[in-house]
């Protein structure tokens, strides 16, 4: 641990600007004890990153005097050389960067974030003392522990993942009267903030809530065209918890495909648009001006508008429709909502299907294998272990099991229940994603960005013909340094000006021709994607610009995530942006993962248009995984209504 903490001081020191009143000791201690946490959570991936620090300290610190400028030197060639190399500096960057913004002082704020103008909510008027609601808690005798014995019952559905999907899912069979085990590999955390519940981060420490809400910390990144995160939350409640509480319906042209081309008429014949009413009552969706009733919303959309307007297209920018009421803009939807004004599946369903005492939750419990009988293929359970680890594994039995663990893990799960193997699934192909890529406009006054609701309105002109919609977006600062372009000197003067852009992505669905490999442990993710992609993400990136730059007063200068060539003028935009030969010249990520276990009632699909796991009994899934292609918008609310619809065919005798 010696050896971890001395890279960790050189890497910081290599990239912490003088001016930084965080000290180099203050953020190593924190990445130290991050990656502690990191390593205690059960992540597969710790393994990964362990290697990547060792590595950094040979590369970067051997031969070296330790010294600030000569490991400077050493990771700029590492930077300028071959993709591997390359990746470890940049790695060596977002990690001394991150923990430099998140690193708190002894009165729990992030120093050196305040300094680039960033405030926490709790030194904003409307944030000193908030009205927040009491939260409706989950009984003690629902939730399960990891540590505790798994009882011996069998329960009518054995459910997996208690995000969007499995949450919906419990509630409505719980509805029905069915018993319902609910297995999530995450851990039960409160979303309402209590100083003296240490298992409840602050709401502004970056750092803890990543550990507490996400999967692997954040850290799950991808192989092949590209590296990119994959962002999916890993708690009771999953994505509903930390997601942007944004919710589109399936765009019409993507129901005529699904319904057309894989076998889904519930998509067109009305049945789905029932599901999402149901799924609005329950979650009071609403548009964005109604749920943000003092205005606090991204002041990034009026720079859009301003340049919407100027274009002629003042109709294309629209506001959100949220699953929010009574939001008091603190900025915090990705660190869970600790005022309690979101609406997720766990101040709402879970709750409610709870007090029917039908309702089990297995916490911190991630489920290995389902378990099948060999005759018939038929779905008698799954076998789960303690996360963090130190514990056996437990068979939990039911008479169905459900899987919704997310593109990424039910695609997992799947693959590893070796009884499967015999049926030839295509268990993780035709994965897809929304995938975005980051835009600064930096004006001459402060913007600041953070001070309302995250994520408030979209730019949508015509998706069947564009193949991306805007949206209006903004991080506290740790995360949003993971957004903003340059190397070294470039991004710390780049983050100077935190407080003065303005915020937004184009969204881009991509093509299905990804996959989930289910062969490793932990499950890697092959991205491909191919011109029409690359097409789309530029087209959606020249027209943020375009709209940035038409805005009045118009912005110093427009950032976009590109390797080089990043900082643009009106002049300059579309040439540079037109300059990008591959998705290695340019920053996307994901937040939606989607497909893996392509609904299809031909035998190039997984699961039927019923949700069952073809030529099995009582194996079903009801997530985002089934979905044949990307939506091209949030998918949310998509992934809730066909939960809600798969219920009656789980439920059903």
């Amino acid at each position: 641990m010696a050896a971890e903490l001395e890279t960790l001081r050189a890497l910081i020191d290599a990239f912490r600007p003088p001016s930084c009143p965080v000290s180099v000791d203050a953020a190593a201690r924190r990445a130290h004890e991050f990656l502690a946490a990191f390593r205690a959570s059960g992540s597969p991936r710790a393994g990964i990153l362990d290697t990547s620090l060792s590595l950094l300290g040979l590369l970067a610190l051997a031969g070296t005097d330790g010294g600030r400028e000569s490991v400077r030197r050493r990771l700029t060639v590492m930077d300028s050389s071959l993709p591997p190399l390359r990746d470890l500096a940049r790695l060596a960057q977002r990690l001394a960067t991150v923990v430099l913004y998140a690193t708190l002082d002894q009165t729990g704020r992030p120093a050196a974030a305040q300094a680039i103008g960033y405030d926490v909510f709790a030194d904003r008027p409307r944030g000193a003392a908030p009205v927040v609601p009491a939260e409706p808690r989950l009984p003690a005798d629902v939730v399960v522990g990891p540590a505790e014995p798994v009882p011996g019952d069998v329960y009518d559905v054995v459910v997996v993942g208690s995000g969007a999907a499995g949450s919906v899912l419990a509630a409505r069979l719980a509805g029905q009267g069915r018993t319902v085990a609910l297995v999530e590999s995450g851990d039960y955390v409160p979303e309402r903030y209590d100083a003296g519940a240490p298992e409840r981060p602050r709401p502004h420490d970056e750092l803890d809530n990543l550990l507490r809400y996400y999967k692997d910390a954040g850290l799950q990144i991808t192989d092949g065209d590209c590296r990119m995160s994959v962002l999916q939350g890993q708690c009771v409640g999953g994505g509903s918890v930390v997601n942007n509480a944004v919710c589109f319906r399936m765009p019409e042209q993507v129901r005529s495909i699904w319904a057309r081309e894989f076998g889904a008429a519930w998509a067109v014949d009305g049945r789905l648009d029932a599901a999402y009413d149901r799924i609005a009552r329950d979650l009071r969706i609403a548009p964005v001006t109604t749920a943000v009733p003092d205005g606090w919303i991204n002041p990034s959309a009026r720079h859009l508008a301003s340049g919407a307007r100027a274009l002629g297209r003042a109709d294309a920018l629209r506001p959100c429709e949220v699953n929010i009421e009574a939001c008091l803009g603190c900025g915090y939807c990705n660190l869970a909502c600790a005022y309690l004004r979101k609406r997720t599946v766990l101040q709402t369903l879970l709750p409610a299907a709870a007090s029917t005492g039908r309702l089990r939750i297995f916490a911190g419990r991630r489920a290995r294998e389902i378990v099948i009988r060999s005759t018939a293929y038929r779905a008698e359970g799954v076998i789960a272990e303690p996360t963090r680890g130190g514990g056996e594994r437990r068979v939990i039995r039911g008479r169905r099991v459900a899987v919704a663990a997310g593109a990424v893990g039910s695609s997992a799960l799947l693959g590893r229940t070796t009884a499967l193997n015999p049926l030839a699934l295509p268990i993780g192909e035709r994965f897809s994603f929304n995938f975005v890529s980051p835009v600064h406009a930096e004006y001459e006054t402060p913007v600041r960005a953070f001070d309302g609701l995250q994520m408030g309105h979209y730019y949508l002109e015509d998706l069947p013909r564009d193949g991306f919609v805007i949206e209006t977006w903004c991080s506290p600062p740790a995360t949003q340094s993971l957004s903003l372009p340059g190397w070294m000197d470039e991004l710390h003067e780049n983050m100077q000006r935190y407080a003065y852009y303005a915020s937004a992505s184009p969204l881009v669905g991509s093509t299905s021709g990804s996959k989930v490999d289910t062969r490793h442990t932990p499950e890697r993710i092959w991205i491909r994607l191919d011109g029409r992609d690359l097409d789309r993400l530029k087209h959606g990136l020249e027209r943020t610009c375009e709209l940035f730059f038409a805005s009045s007063p118009p912005p110093r200068r427009v950032l976009i995530g590109a390797r080089k060539g990043w900082s643009l003028a009106p002049a300059t935009y579309r040439r540079a942006i037109d300059a990008i030969a591959s998705f290695d010249d340019v920053q996307i990520s994901t937040a939606h993962p989607q497909g893996g276990n392509a609904l299809d009632p031909a035998e190039r699909g997984v699961v039927r248009p019923d949700f069952r796991v073809r030529d099995t009994r009582d194996l079903y899934v009801v997530d985002a995984s089934v979905f044949p292609t990307s939506l091209g918008v949030n998918p949310q609310w998509t992934i809730m209504a066909v939960a809600d619809l798969a219920a009656a065919h789980v439920g059903g005798d």
